[in-house]
């Protein structure tokens, strides 16, 4: 997961290549920082 200087999410990135998207619905264990 991706975020701007704001802390707000602005994409995915997976093997090297980055999906932008302004929401991200996930399991909260994939963000344990957050």
């Amino acid at each position: 997961v991706l975020y701007d200087e704001e802390g707000k999410v602005y994409g995915v990135e997976s093997e090297g290549e980055t999906a932008r998207c302004k929401k991200v619905v996930c399991d909260p264990s994939y963000l344990p920082h957050k």
